[in-house]
């Protein structure tokens, strides 16, 4: 058992001492005190958080290259792309997203691939990124969450 574990255990009873701590690692993750990786977003510091104390919230990933095809519907039908993907203690160390050759989409995916690696990159596999609208294409992003999620899959330990 993890010594917050242990401390929260002894002390359930006890909403002087309960509270309080809560109350400080929830102001220390918002500070940005307790992120314990460069480059984590702040919106999955809690799970940081709580496996720094020794639970297993979060799900691990294999380091490693890792590559998925994703497909989605467009209006000149079913499009995939490739996504290959290098994750490093499952932060996201590269990207490359891989236009289908050939297809009307492959210039907004293109585009797509450049300006997703700005959101991505260097952040946590497990992270919620907002790809509605990546550079005004929403379509491109549910083909990468596909990939992305086939991916996360994968690598799963």
């Amino acid at each position: 058992m993890s010594s917050i574990a242990k401390i929260l255990s002894k002390s359930a009873s006890d909403k002087n001492i309960v509270v309080p701590l809560l109350v400080s690692i929830i102001l220390a993750i918002s500070a940005g005190v307790i992120v314990g990786l460069q480059g984590q977003n702040n919106s999955n510091s809690i799970f940081n958080v709580i496996n720094i104390f020794g639970a297993s919230a979060i799900t691990q990933y294999k380091n490693g290259k890792y590559n998925a095809i994703g497909k989605y519907n467009s209006p000149e039908g079913e499009v995939s792309l490739k996504v290959n993907l290098e994750i490093n203690n499952n932060i996201i160390e590269t990207i490359q997203v891989i236009p289908n050759e050939g297809m009307i989409s492959k210039t907004y995916q293109e585009t797509f691939g450049q300006d997703v690696t700005k959101i991505v990159q260097g952040k946590s596999i497990d992270s919620q990124f907002d790809l509605t609208r990546v550079n005004n294409f929403s379509l491109t992003g549910i083909g990468f969450r596909n990939a992305l999620e086939r991916i996360k899959n994968i690598a799963k330990k």
